[in-house]
């Protein structure tokens, strides 16, 4: 994980307490595969918000990052969020964590991803500097001896996507993400010249896309 204050706005709906309820939410499908399924083991207070501009603010959120499902808890269950589903926030509030992380899907498929992947928006403008958080399986390291065992593993890739366009899989290579940068690429380069930025860690191209959003 890399640590970014990721840059959102708030919708300014309505809270909605009715009506979210899917399907009932069962982890006994994947009892066959060592870890977890989810971005995060702990429930963690959130927000999400619909494509309507509907919210349900204040409830107790995990994201499935293997079948894509985010899932909220209810009573003491847990359900699928249904419907058309925009965003959501998580408010960790534990040590080594941010704050708030901002996730958002509707992007066009791309990769593995698709249009219900949740990216998590470590810098957002006309150009967005996204984080793909995906669970796949592997054979499992833990239980080789098993024959076909298998466990989850986390897959993280970086994607800058420019005005809601199908998001580009970063490559930490200057001439590549200069050619991103449009008719701005002459005064993009000028700037990584002059403040020697190192394209070759996560914080540095967040500089990069934090300062596009500038010009």
């Amino acid at each position: 994980m890399i640590a970014f204050i990721a840059v959102y706005t708030s919708a300014p709906a309505q809270s909605v307490n009715t009506g979210w309820r899917g399907h009932e939410y069962e982890t006994k499908q994947f009892s066959d595969i060592d870890g977890s399924p989810f971005l995060y083991d702990d429930w963690y207070r959130g927000k999400v918000v619909t494509v309507d501009g509907d919210v349900l603010d204040g409830v107790t959120l995990k994201y499935e990052a293997y079948t894509e499902y985010l899932v909220y808890m209810q009573q003491g269950k847990a359900y699928e969020l249904s419907g058309g589903l925009r965003s959501f926030t998580i408010f960790p509030g534990v040590d080594g964590m941010k704050d708030s992380l901002y996730f958002r899907c509707g992007y066009p498929p791309v990769d593995e991803n698709t249009g219900k992947t949740f990216y998590e928006v470590l810098v957002d403008g006309k150009a967005s500097l996204l984080q793909a958080h995906r669970k796949a399986t592997a054979v499992s390291s833990q239980n080789a001896l098993v024959s076909n065992k298998r466990e989850f593993v986390l897959r993280e890739d970086l994607y800058i996507a420019m005005d809601r366009q199908a998001p580009v899989k970063v490559k930490r290579d200057r001439a590549a993400l200069i050619a991103l940068m449009g008719d701005k690429q002459a005064e993009m380069s000028l700037w990584l010249d002059k403040n020697k930025v190192n394209l070759k860690r996560d914080e540095g191209i967040a500089e990069l896309v934090a300062h596009f959003n500038t010009l």
